[in-house]
């Protein structure tokens, strides 16, 4: 949140913001669409090898598209096929060979990938209008208000050593505020 914040400062040099119910809820997107989203993503990756995690959760741009299918009516074109195809063939290349893990594991990434498709038709809805940089800032300030709590509340403990807190950095820097900026 404080990366997106100095980005987004950097980035719309003296934009508009959006306004205090969008911004509002944005805010709550974060809080409780992307947080527990990654709440179940992790809790997942605890139980279950990387390989599988990999290829379960990233079943959800085929949810995507047929929730919007279902919902919308919007048929897939055939450009979006090829890129479900391409997608889920990374996955499976990228996750190797798919191991072991709890019944819980699985059920907590099925979990994760179910809740951030409901997240991207929300987050879709919410941020049509205005700066989406914005947007975005707001919903990862609500998300780390809810981890953040989240930790307080259940005595969460932070990194112990040097490489502990790189690895935090760096999921906070590049594998989040980078990739979804």
């Amino acid at each position: 949140a404080a990366v997106m914040l100095a980005a987004a400062t950097v980035a719309m040099r003296g934009a508009r913001w959006p306004s205090g119910a969008v911004a509002r809820r944005c805010f709550l997107l974060g809080a409780f669409g992307y947080a527990p989203q990654s709440l179940f993503f992790f809790l997942g990756v605890e139980r279950i090898d990387i390989g599988l995690a990999t290829v379960i959760f990233y079943t959800y741009p085929a949810m995507v598209v047929a929730v919007a299918w279902w919902a919308h009516k919007s048929r897939p074109t055939p450009v979006m096929i090829v890129c479900l195809l391409v997608a889920t063939a990374g996955a499976a290349l990228s996750a190797g060979g798919t191991g072991s893990g709890s019944g819980s594991g699985v059920a907590f990434m099925v979990c994760a990938a179910l809740w951030y498709t409901g997240y991207i038709f929300m987050v879709t809805e919410a941020t049509s209008s205005g700066s989406m940089y914005a947007a975005v800032t707001w919903i990862m300030v609500g998300a780390a208000t809810s981890l953040g709590t989240a930790a307080v509340l259940t005595g969460s403990s932070v990194p112990a050593d040097a490489r502990g807190w790189s690895a935090a950095l760096a999921a906070a820097v590049v594998s989040t505020a980078a990739a979804v900026g």
